[in-house]
């Protein structure tokens, strides 16, 4: 194991000259070479470098160099931290009476670590002196979390947190296919997407989406040690198509001349009646119910006649989903050339 705090900078609120807070990290145990603060609670803090996963800690007291039993530190705690600022408790000690302590502790990443007296030595409770703090590397702890989950297209509901397996997902008739992409918490864990790997990070395949109806996406997580797995689930509902394959508007036995020129993906028209008082339409779709000014007309049949006034008369065609979802055509139409 690696001991992170060995000769590296470390810092204290408080010390005693010469029993600078260095002492406490360069691995000797001459009784010189020891931190020394007079007042209590006091701490030091060392920065590892870079961020770590630390899994372990010892503290050896005065009595490793030859001082009496009781020269040790009574009540003392580790801490972590990020950016110096924000601390996080890792493992904490009370009452001690051992020459050398030490601990193990859940796997923690620190950038910083903190040695913090609350209670000094037995011998004097106002007095702290440390002879050697270790802190040891560990393997990160093995997870089956994800740490992100995103879509090509829509949005996850409920919003991504590992701890939450099951989502759902709204996209529009026109993505016909989706990826998406996950992102492991721990690097060393195999992701496969409906059964196919997937690199940490990277999107999937492409996971093809039938138009009104609900397709199921399963990622799983296997942990480092092939036994950890967790399985997150997005059902991602594709609109149905709630296209006109065609609309005609007719005055008689003749059709207006639509502007722009029909295509499903338009949704506003213009025309000219030339005159006459009324017109049909006759829209045509597989993919939904038809209503022409709210009323319900079968595909490829002729609605009744719509009065046209003077000025612009709009004419709705609406396509409308079993689930309620719909799609709105209007047609101006003109009654004067």
């Amino acid at each position: 194991m690696k001991n992170l705090v060995l000769k590296k900078n470390a810092t204290a609120n408080n010390f005693v000259k010469p029993y600078s807070p260095n002492r406490a990290v360069d691995g000797s145990i001459m009784p010189i070479r020891r931190w020394l603060a007079d007042t209590v609670p006091t701490w030091i803090a060392v920065d590892m470098g870079a961020k770590y996963w630390i899994g372990s800690w010892r503290v050896r007291h005065m009595p490793i160099a030859g001082w009496p039993a009781e020269y040790v530190i009574s009540d003392f705690k580790l801490q972590g931290s990020f950016d110096l600022i924000n601390w996080f408790d890792i493992d904490s000690v009370s009452n001690n009476t051992s020459t050398v302590t030490s601990r193990e502790f859940t796997p923690v990443q620190a950038r910083y670590v903190r040695f913090i007296v609350m209670k000094g030595l037995q011998v004097n409770p106002h007095l702290a002196s440390l002879m050697d703090l270790a802190v040891y590397e560990t393997a990160p702890p093995v997870s089956a979390d994800l740490a992100n989950l995103s879509l090509s297209d829509g949005e996850l509901s409920p919003s991504f947190t590992k701890d939450t397996t099951n989502y759902t997902a709204d996209v529009d008739y026109d993505t016909d296919s989706i990826r998406v992409t996950p992102r492991a918490e721990d690097a060393r864990a195999t992701i496969k997407v409906n059964g196919i790997e997937v690199e940490s990070g990277q999107a999937s395949q492409a996971v093809n989406l039938s138009a009104g109806a609900t397709t199921t996406i399963n990622v799983e997580v296997i942990g480092e040690d092939g036994e950890s797995k967790k399985i997150y689930t997005v059902e991602v509902t594709r609109k149905a198509a709630l296209y006109l394959d065609n609309l005609i508007v007719k005055s008689g036995f003749s059709a207006l001349t639509l502007s722009p020129e029909f295509d499903k993906r338009v949704n506003t028209y213009t025309t000219n009646a030339g005159g006459l008082p009324s017109v049909n339409v006759i829209p045509t779709s597989d993919d939904g119910n038809i209503k022409v000014n709210g009323s319900e007309v079968i595909s490829g049949q002729l609605s009744s006649a719509i009065s046209l006034s003077n000025e612009i008369t709009n004419i709705r065609v609406d396509v409308i989903s079993s689930t309620g979802d719909t799609n709105e055509y209007i047609v101006k139409v003109s009654k004067n050339s």
